[in-house]
């Protein structure tokens, strides 16, 4: 079981570095949204792992 809340230094405002993160090739990501954002974010993507294959753009 994941957690369910977040811990109460991460809670309210929310941190810029969390979006401007670096990563390198072969790292393992998860996708997990942000609830304190109102978004049409789709549920078949929350919770999924995968590896980073390279950086195209200004994405990964």
């Amino acid at each position: 079981m994941g957690r369910r809340s977040k811990s109460i230094r991460t809670k309210g405002k929310l941190q810029l570095s969390r979006y401007f993160q670096e990563f390198s090739e072969g790292d393992s990501v998860s996708v997990v949204r942000e609830r304190a954002i109102e978004s049409n974010f789709p549920e078949r993507l929350q919770g999924r792992t995968g590896k980073i294959e390279s950086k195209r753009g200004g994405s990964y």
